[in-house]
């Protein structure tokens, strides 16, 4: 009898000896979080126009047929400047009837209002005053601004997310020092990147004076968050 309750007591002894040591604190993982920016900078080769086409005509039908002969003049004059048909493209399209009350409950459509959004793509930004032109000689009647834009977007996203990681890791060299610590391995890393694209507003005195345009450069900017261990 006493071995058999020698054995039924180990089993005990061991599970407390586990509760115990689950409960004593344990050792927290030290670290530290930094942050670090990178830019990169180049000028523009792509600008996208916004403009737009309004038409009041006397039904929809007739301010359709009107919309359609002034947009197929505008394709037709941009592709002698040799713009792509791809790079034309049909944003947003708004129709809107004014009604008036007759007897009873009779309604007759005074007018319709058609407005048509368009984005053009200039590939050649030589070419930018020309095609403002073209649009307005065209019949669009809305210049609403233009966007300046890169195709080396790729490339800089990377150069700038490189200068962001170095920075980082710079910032986080640096407070290591500071404190007399090491940095460890890396916990963890969140990247957050903005492109900037320049826009600018064309005013009506811009156009009727043909002056040129001079955009500002393109600007890709990228901030990561890392959090490195701290070792003795």
């Amino acid at each position: 009898m006493k071995r058999t309750a020698a054995l039924l007591i180990a089993p005990v002894l061991l599970v407390a000896v586990c509760a115990r040591a689950a409960s004593l604190p344990q050792p927290q993982l030290r670290h530290v979080t930094v942050q670090g920016e990178g830019e990169a900078t180049v000028q523009p080769d792509v600008a996208k126009l916004t403009m737009g086409l309004f038409i009041r005509d006397r039904s929809h039908a007739q301010a359709k047929a009107e919309a359609d002969r002034k947009t197929g003049k505008l394709m037709e004059s941009l592709a002698r400047l040799g713009v792509h048909k791809a790079d034309v493209r049909t944003t947003q399209i708004k129709v809107s009837s004014q009604y008036t009350k007759g007897k009873g409950s009779q309604e007759f459509s005074d007018y319709c209002d058609l407005n048509v959004d368009l984005t053009v793509v200039v590939r050649d930004l030589a070419k930018i005053d020309a095609v403002v032109e073209t649009a307005i000689k065209s019949g669009i009647n809305n210049i609403k601004g233009v966007t300046f834009h890169t195709t080396r977007e790729a490339e800089l996203r990377a150069k700038a997310t490189q200068l962001a990681v170095i920075d980082a890791k710079n910032s986080a060299a640096l407070l290591a020092r500071q404190l007399s610590v090491n940095l460890g391995k890396v916990q963890s890393a969140v990247l957050r990147d903005a492109t900037g694209a320049p826009a600018l507003l064309i005013d009506e005195l811009g156009l009727t004076q043909n002056q040129t345009l001079l955009p500002e450069p393109v600007t890709i900017r990228s901030r990561v968050e890392v959090t490195f261990e701290l070792m003795n």
